[in-house]
């Protein structure tokens, strides 16, 4: 399918972030799952934290340089969008803070996910999301992020074979199995 820079920016961030019924499958996770011991609101936060990098990792990993520009400007709105529409009164006191902690977080994240491990970087970036927790080592915890890592990561692949640019152009570098 043939799709601009702005369309495969938004489908990255869907995929990764998720629709509205994203929150409710995460409260029911943290109340049923994997992640009950977890503070309900850290939590919360956390997981949307980890969905953005996903998102920035993939717009990075995946897309063309000849894209990545106007890609990380359509990433920026799009993000901007998102943050504008919560209802979070933290968000909406400083967004500024927020985006500097989705740059920290994206940051622990990208060196979770390039780090060597022999079980993989999903299990890096587990480890970091129960860090962040404040659940550090709890296995249940590790495996919910690794899961969302994971799953995130196959979709948005998914995705992106399906994509070719308006032009006809190659906008994704070949994704890896």
């Amino acid at each position: 399918m043939k799709v601009t820079v702005e369309e495969l920016t938004e489908g990255i961030l869907r995929l990764c972030v998720g629709g509205e019924g994203t929150l409710g499958r995460d409260v029911k996770e943290l109340r049923e799952g994997l992640l009950r011991e977890v503070d309900k609101d850290v939590a919360l936060g956390e997981l949307f934290l980890l969905r953005i990098s996903l998102a920035t990792y993939a717009v990075q990993r995946f897309l063309t340089p000849a894209v990545q520009q106007e890609a990380r400007m359509a990433f920026s709105r799009g993000l901007h969008a998102i943050l504008m529409d919560s209802e979070d009164k933290e968000i909406m006191g400083d967004p500024n803070k927020m985006i500097d902690g989705m740059n920290e977080r994206y940051r622990q994240y990208l060196e979770a996910i390039q780090a060597p491990h022999h079980r993989g970087p999903a299990w890096n970036v587990g480890n970091v999301f129960a860090t962040l927790c404040g659940e550090e080592r709890n296995l249940r915890v590790v495996m919910a992020a690794a899961t969302e890592f994971g799953g995130a990561l196959v979709a948005v692949r998914e995705f992106l074979k399906k994509c070719k640019g308006m032009d006809g152009g190659e906008v994704i570098n070949p994704p890896e199995e």
